[in-house]
């Protein structure tokens, strides 16, 4: 069974994927993307389209939560691993 935070990560990484420049997915289980230290970075490092991704990762994401995430603040300098802790939380709640 998948964890919230591999159903974090995998929602956040797919989201990256679609809206952002240089973010590959390498491998689906497990999964992983490219680079590997994507989360530890800014989205400004990968131009991300903030309005894409937000409206990606919703889709990827139970509807439960998607006014959670709506809501989430999200800035170019914004470190992605953030969003991916604050989306575990809301899978958690």
């Amino acid at each position: 069974m998948a964890t919230a935070l591999m159903i974090a990560a995998k929602a956040v990484g797919s989201a990256l994927a679609v809206s952002s420049q240089g973010i590959q997915i390498v491998s689906l289980n497990p999964f992983k993307i490219t680079p590997p230290n994507a989360f530890d970075r800014p989205f400004s490092d990968f131009n991300t389209v903030l309005d894409v991704f937000r409206a990606h990762l919703i889709q990827n994401l139970p509807d439960v939560i998607s006014g959670d995430v709506e809501a989430l603040p999200l800035a170019q300098s914004t470190i992605i691993s953030s969003v991916v802790d604050a989306v575990q939380a809301f899978l958690l709640q």
